[in-house]
């Protein structure tokens, strides 16, 4: 499998021999213009539809001095995406840290550095947000990392964020309103009891216990007799005579003396 030609180049970059340390004021103002307007066309007609032939010859420079300063379409794209990615990081540095509504306002600043007067995206972005994913994966994984950086500060959901963000036409207060729905709906805990200050008192010291002795087991008293229904009375005493009542003659009369049988004939 042949090399890489691109990591190639970044190899020989780390020779010193063979790196350019630094570069001439007229090298580096032809960089630029390479990368301006190679911008400018790569946003208006695509990544796949310019090759690397014709986009030197619409700089009018020769594919030699092209490839002098990019090795391929790809290194291209990568650095144009690149310092889009830094100068939006740089802009969104603007708003302070301890800002309390940070996340909103950076959101506006995202808005206002990636749009255009008229809603849609400006070049730089619009190439990151369509052709990013054409890019081998050398490139594209560093250009993620930073996206995802980015995504982090402007609010709890990186991806919705960032989605809402990159879709032009859309406002600034529409956006607010739509990640404000995605919000989930969060009960309020209860509070909890604060918990009544004690002072810390010294253990009151206690005078022993006297000893108690082991109560002594109660008896069940003995069950009573079933008395029976005819119950043994008592005699009654006998009369005293002497202290008997006479009984009068009234109340008691004498039977008359019988008189004797007559005699047998």
């Amino acid at each position: 499998m042949p090399a890489n030609p691109r990591l190639l180049r970044a190899e020989a970059d780390n020779l010193d021999d063979f790196t350019p340390r630094y570069r001439t004021a007229r090298e580096s103002a032809l960089r630029e213009h390479i990368v301006k307007t190679s911008q400018a066309l790569l946003a208006r007609h695509g990544r796949h539809d310019i090759s690397f032939a014709a986009l030197a010859l619409a700089l009018r420079i020769g594919a030699g001095t092209l490839r002098r300063h990019f090795i391929d379409l790809d290194a291209l794209l990568g650095e144009i995406l690149s310092r889009h990615l830094m100068d939006l990081s740089r802009h969104l540095g603007e708003i302070p840290f301890t800002d309390p509504d940070r996340e909103r306002k950076k959101r506006a600043k995202y808005l206002e550095y990636t749009r255009t007067p008229f809603g849609g995206l400006t070049e730089a972005h619009l190439l990151f947000v369509r052709d990013r994913h054409t890019l081998p994966e050398d490139l594209l994984s560093s250009l993620e990392q930073t996206r995802d950086g980015i995504g982090n500060l402007l609010g709890p959901d990186p991806h919705e964020t960032l989605t809402l963000l990159d879709t032009p036409y859309i406002s600034h207060p529409r956006i607010e309103a739509m990640l404000a729905a995605l919000e989930p709906f969060a009960l309020p805990e209860p509070a909890e009891p604060a918990e009544p200050a004690t002072e810390p008192t010294e253990p009151a010291t206690q005078a022993p216990e006297p000893a108690t002795e082991a109560p002594e087991p109660v008896s069940d008293p003995a069950p009573e007799p079933a008395s029976s229904t005819f119950e043994t009375r008592r005699p009654l005493p006998s009369p005293d005579p002497t202290h008997l009542p006479a009984a009068s003659p009234a109340h008691h009369p004498i039977p008359p003396a019988a008189s004797p049988p007559p005699a047998p004939d």
